[in-house]
């Protein structure tokens, strides 16, 4: 009975999940003109990754959009009057990802965006 419950235990511990890992950054899209779009180019992954984007303007009154992806609870970040950050997740559905576009709806400031891949979460 003892050596039983000793297997059991073993294999329960065992059966603990790994730690999330990064894996890779993106390059910083970038762009000093006023107003842009930015494209950011995802890095490798695979199925079930998990992405973080974040995004930064010099600009406290834009405000920017992923489509597809959620934004963090409390996003935007203002910092002071000299600009304001973003973050956003998404969890891939394939190892194709399309790489997401940062929509920035107002006209100064430059914009930056990079990403994250994580797996194992």
């Amino acid at each position: 009975m003892l050596r039983a419950l000793i297997l059991a235990l073993l294999f329960a511990c065992s059966l603990q999940a790994a730690v999330p890992t990064w894996v890779n950054w993106s390059a910083i899209a970038a762009d000093a003109t006023p107003h842009a779009d930015i494209t950011v180019t995802l890095p490798a992954h695979l199925t079930n990754d998990i992405f973080l984007l974040m995004a930064f303007n010099r600009d406290v009154d834009e405000t920017a959009t992923v489509s597809g992806w959620t934004a963090f609870t409390g996003s935007p970040w203002d910092r002071g009057t000299s600009g304001r950050y973003w973050l956003w997740w998404k969890r891939a559905a394939s190892a194709s990802e399309t790489n997401p576009l940062v929509d920035f709806s107002g006209t100064t400031g430059d914009a930056y965006a990079v990403a994250a891949v994580y797996r194992g979460a």
